[in-house]
């Protein structure tokens, strides 16, 4: 007897490339494990990990200049980050 396991919907999109515009993005840890820092007194202190993720994010634009790619905003939480991602694969030439 074949046991038929159900088709489960996926949240990834489906496609490959990904048009021009601007991407809201959540990255949650695990278990809601608090990996990225601790927050005291209204304020986020970054933990090593958290250090080593927003150098990463600051990089990105001098590592991926070519690609024209943008992060405007983003915030590191204690258990996810938050991220704009703008892409503009078509950029506007300098005026002249």
């Amino acid at each position: 007897m074949q046991i038929l396991i159900p088709k489960r919907k996926t949240k990834r999109v489906k496609w490959d490339t990904y048009q021009n515009g601007c991407y809201f993005i959540t990255i949650c840890t695990k278990n809601k494990a608090h990996y990225f820092g601790e927050i005291k007194q209204q304020k986020m202190y970054l933990s090593k990990l958290g250090n080593e993720l927003f150098e990463i994010i600051e990089r990105t634009l001098s590592i991926r200049d070519d690609q024209y790619i943008e992060i405007p905003i983003y915030t590191i939480m204690p258990n996810h980050l938050h991220l704009i991602i703008t892409l503009n694969y078509d950029p506007i030439p300098n005026s002249v």
